[in-house]
């Protein structure tokens, strides 16, 4: 038995090995723009290979257990992971890959499944403060994460029930923007089409807000946000306005379940939006913000909505 444990440790000791120094770093970042959540950004990469913590795991280790209240990110650099919920198997996961990525979205609530080593294992461990630090100076960093979440959705949907009787358009927005989200909801009042505003009992107090939302994402068939310049973003020495971290997230999560053209971006006429690239391709809309009668500056938005959603109908 000692005999095994000590191969098993040589075993990491050997694979941990083959990403240290600077030969060894290169081999990390290229791992690290292998996985979903930095797939291709090379900066992002380098900075979390500086900062993360490279660890190794021995068969049936745990890397997170349920219930926990931790909040890292790991990267699944050499191995696979078992994930279980209540002590099942529910899927397992090859590097490389990211796991632990939904504390990075709501890092209050606990653990929701256990992962284990299920052959030995090299992992970088990125706390949540330090992600957010990078993500700050790469907001297309929580684009990758909506993606890789509404890629399990979609597994989800393939079971779910038929299509909604009438169209469903979920709006969201910050709570800065959110007379214009009630406007454009009072505007679509008449009209054939079920509008839900963040705030109408959509995130329940006894629930995650993630949970709440992925919901609203597989019950929706359209969806709307409005993009307003509220932050002000540091990127590479420059300073522009873009949309916060969580409404570029919802509307990676809506896009990658609906696709690019149920998916609307409303943004004010004339203001310059930083938006993550992997955004542009949505079709954005803007009105007049200078108006006096709201109603009637949302009026065009609503109309080109509800052209598409006679177009496309239910998903």
């Amino acid at each position: 038995m000692a005999h095994q444990l000590l191969l098993g440790n040589l075993t990491n000791i050997v694979m941990i090995s083959r990403f240290l120094g600077e030969s060894g770093k290169r081999k990390l970042i290229r791992a690290i723009k292998e996985c979903q959540v930095f797939i291709g950004n090379n900066d992002a990469a380098n900075q979390i290979a500086e900062v993360g913590e490279l660890l190794e795991f021995s068969k049936g280790q745990a890397l997170i257990s349920q219930d926990e209240t931790d909040d890292d990110l790991f990267i699944l650099i050499i191995g696979e992971i078992d994930i279980l919920v209540n002590g099942r198997l529910v899927a397992t996961r090859k590097a490389p890959k990211n796991v632990g990525e939904m504390c990075l979205v709501n890092p209050k609530a606990p653990r929701s499944a256990t992962v284990t080593a299920r052959t030995p294992v090299v992992a970088l461990k990125i706390s949540e403060d330090v992600f957010s630090e990078v993500a700050e100076e790469h907001p297309e960093l929580w684009r990758n994460i909506a993606v890789d979440l509404a890629g399990r959705l979609r597994e989800r949907g393939r079971l779910l029930e038929a299509p909604n009787e009438i169209p469903k358009l979920f709006i969201g927005s910050s709570v800065e923007s959110l007379r214009i989200a009630e406007q454009i909801q009072a505007s679509l009042t008449y009209e054939p089409v079920e509008v839900v505003v963040w705030t109408d009992n959509v995130f329940l107090p006894s629930r995650y807000t993630l949970e709440d939302l992925m919901c609203q994402v597989n019950e929706s068939d359209f969806a709307l946000f409005l993009v307003m310049p509220e932050d002000l973003i540091q990127s590479r020495g420059e300073a522009s306005y873009g949309p916060r971290d969580n409404v570029i997230l919802e509307i990676g999560l809506f896009m990658g379940k609906l696709g690019r053209k149920r998916v609307f971006l409303v943004t004010k006429r004339g203001e310059n939006i930083k938006l993550p690239t992997d955004l542009l391709g949505i079709k954005i809309l803007n009105f007049n913000a200078e108006s006096s009668n709201l109603s009637s500056a949302v009026g065009p938005v609503c109309t080109e909505v509800k052209r598409m959603i006679n177009k496309l109908g239910a998903k």
